[in-house]
This record gives structure tokens, sequence and C-alpha cells, in this order.
């Protein structure tokens, strides 16, 4: 439930974003005023210097930095400045809704993101929790242990933009659905099989030490249960992965961040 409660946020804040590129393009969808060419250039250049993650492939804005230097080597300056004035506009608003992503996962306000914050962020939009260091050690630029508000822009441009992640979200959510989000280490609530080989209708905490997606089991350690009664007799366990009815590490980062299954 707190999962989708989180997810249902997900899905309004990149409705939100969508709409307003929508409605940022519609308004500068009439002909731009055609500076020289050399005007063209040295705006994309400089956007380029400010944005240099726009030059990589993988993200989603591009194919507009490709089309208007086709357009500039072609000398069709009017089609140039189009695809200049679209990126323009998309980058300012990609860079707002940073702004106010950043704000949010800045719990304690102080301008940066510390390690526990930016592993909320991490998690939130659908990374594993071992992946934060290595992003930790690409990001933060002067080595100070935190995320500033560049070095967490830069990240995200890296990973290809907004929508991007809201993509990569979309797909942990479906691997969520299937059981198959679940990592390797991730404390979980789940079911267990019982001294008689039946389903036991309750969960109780574990560990997850494997996964085999291949024949959709984990194998899991269940907390001690001596002297609580209705827990499992045997702590080891390979469980089918619909056993697991939540991921602890999971909804422990979305309640820090106020969400819980009542938002669901």
């Amino acid at each position: 439930e707190g999962y989708s409660g989180e997810a249902a946020e997900i899905d309004q804040e990149e409705a939100a974003y969508l709409a307003a590129v929508s409605f940022a393009m519609k308004r500068n969808s009439a002909a731009p005023a055609v500076p020289a060419k050399e005007s063209i250039v040295s705006r994309l250049d400089k956007l380029l210097t400010a944005f240099p993650y726009l030059k990589k492939l993988n993200h989603v804005l591009n194919h507009l930095v490709r089309r208007c230097r086709e357009f500039l080597g072609a000398d069709k300056l009017s089609r140039a400045m189009h695809c200049l004035q679209s990126l323009e506009t998309r980058i300012e608003l990609e860079t707002q809704r940073l702004k106010a992503a950043f704000a949010k996962f800045d719990l304690d306000g102080s301008g940066q993101l510390d390690v526990q914050e930016f592993n909320n962020f991490a998690v939130y939009v659908g990374f594993g929790k071992e992946m934060v260091e290595q992003m930790l050690s690409d990001h933060d630029t002067d080595a100070d242990g935190s995320i500033s508000l560049v070095e967490f822009i830069d990240f995200v441009g890296n990973q290809g933009g907004m929508e991007e992640l809201f993509k990569l979200h979309r797909g942990i959510r479906r691997k969520m659905d299937s059981g198959s989000g679940v990592e390797v280490g991730a404390r979980v609530l789940a079911e267990f099989f019982c001294p008689g080989g039946e389903r036991s209708g309750v969960v109780w905490d574990a560990r997850v030490l494997d996964i085999n997606l291949s024949k959709h089991v984990a194998s899991v350690l269940f907390s001690d249960s001596s002297g609580k009664p209705g827990g499992p007799s045997e702590l080891k366990q390979e469980i089918p992965l619909d056993f697991i009815s939540e991921d602890r590490d999971l909804v422990d980062t979305l309640g820090e961040l106020g969400i819980t299954s009542d938002d669901a």
C-alpha cells in the first residue's frame, strides 16, 4: 500500500511535468524571429556548456541538439531556431522541476543532500541502495560527502533527464508488481511455510538472501520467532516471490518523506 501511494505521487509528478512541457511548447509554437546563424550557434554552445549532458545520446533532449546542428549545417536557420527554442524551453522547465525535487529530498533544508537524503531519492525513483555509493562517487564532484543542487541536476541529466527517470520508475513498478523488484539484502515482510507445508497466511520480518527469477522464488532468513507465537519454525526458507508483501527498506524511506499507506 505504501508503495502504491508513492507510485501514484510519481505518476502525478510526471503528469504535471508533461502538461507543463505541452503548454510551453504550444506557447512557443509560433515561428520565432530568426537571428543570424552566428547568434544561434552561440546560444546553442552556451546551453551545452551549461548543461553538457545534453550532448549525451541517452538524454531525452539530445535529438533537439542534433537536429539543431543539422539544420544549421544546411543553413535552414528558421528550423534550427525552432529546435533551439524548444530545447531552451524544455531545459528550463526540467531545471525548475529538479529544483523542486531537490527541495523535497533536502529534509533538513541545508541546501545539500547528505548520504541518507540522497539514498531517499535513489530509492524513490527506483535505484537500489547499493547504487548510492557509486552515485555519490560519480557525482559528488567536490568530495564533501553530500550532493549540491548543481550536482543533483548534473546527476539527473546524466541519467537521461526527468523523463528517463519517470520511465525507469515505471519499469521498477512493473517489477514490484511482479515480485521481481525485490533485491538481495532487502528487509521484507513475507509469508512462510508452516511445518505441514501450508502457506502461513501471516507475514514475518525477513532478510532476502538470494533470488531466482527463473523459478520465481527467493531464499530468505526470517527473524527469530522464539517466544513469539505464530512465527516460522524454520528461519531459513525458500519461498515464492508472491509470499513477499512489502519491502521494508522502501517503506522506511517513504516514511521519512512523509509518504505512508494512507496516501494509497
